[in-house]
């Protein structure tokens, strides 16, 4: 909840109404607020986009816009705001239809005590903030799922590449003659340094693996094997892989 005043804006038309609601208010005396009033849906399209608001109380039937697109419009401008409906009870299904639509609360005018405005302002307030912590921390899930993911496929992809390179250098070595002690020892070089960067990447997959199953479940891999297929296909057959042999 705001450690400040909750700012309130209400978008109602009928100035009975809306004054019946700021002295319903008022008679709470430990809820602390700052209401600011508008009576038409332009009003208040301009008000969220220019004011730090916390909570909207919206009447759904307004001279220049009237029924669920009322909340729709609202909703667009400020989609990160909590709106509480305030109907008539001629209209309750309208209002309905607006929470499913994502209003947090909605009230019947005339049916409202003051103890019920304020808590249903207040939970409104805390639920679009449990909304917004849960969005965040599937945001940072679905992140950490892809890096999981990545990593797995890059994993793949090197261990594979090494894998050719040091069956292709311990094929080199077979072949070259003894006399050719530089080139023997260049690739020798290569063949170590390709096993240890091999042996790296299995340790690593080792701490790693638990952490993969706790994320993901089961280990799963990106498709890089449809664009490297397509560019093989491309740039014509490859040589065969002598550890394939």
């Amino acid at each position: 909840m705001p450690d400040h005043p909750l700012r309130i804006l209400l978008v109602e038309d009928n100035l009975g109404d809306a004054k019946l609601l700021q002295e319903a208010l008022e008679e709470r005396g430990d809820f602390l607020h700052r209401l600011t009033h508008v009576t038409r849906l332009e009003q208040a399209l301009e008000a969220v986009s220019r004011q730090e608001l916390d909570v909207v109380l919206l009447d759904l039937m307004l001279p220049d816009s009237e029924g669920l697109e009322t909340f729709r419009r609202l909703q667009h401008a400020a989609p990160e705001t909590p709106v509480v409906v305030f109907s008539g009870l001629a209209i309750e299904d309208l209002a309905v239809q607006a929470v499913e639509a994502g209003a947090q609360d909605y009230l019947i005018k005339g049916r409202t005590s003051s103890e019920v405005l304020a808590r249903s302002l207040r939970y409104a307030v805390k639920r679009k903030e449990v909304e917004k912590a849960l969005l965040l921390s599937e945001l940072n899930r679905s992140r950490s799922e892809t890096i999981l993911q990545t990593s797995i496929t890059l994993d793949h992809e090197i261990n594979n590449a090494l894998q050719v390179v040091i069956g292709q250098t311990e094929i080199l070595l077979d072949k070259i003659p003894e006399s050719f002690e530089d080139w023997r020892r260049d690739l020798g070089t290569v063949r170590e340094s390709s096993l240890r960067i091999a042996e790296v990447l299995r340790q690593l997959s080792e701490v790693t693996t638990p952490v993969t199953k706790t994320y993901l479940g089961t280990t799963q891999m990106l498709d890089l094997e449809r664009s490297s297929h397509r560019n093989e296909n491309e740039s014509g057959p490859r040589d065969r892989d002598p550890s394939e042999a």
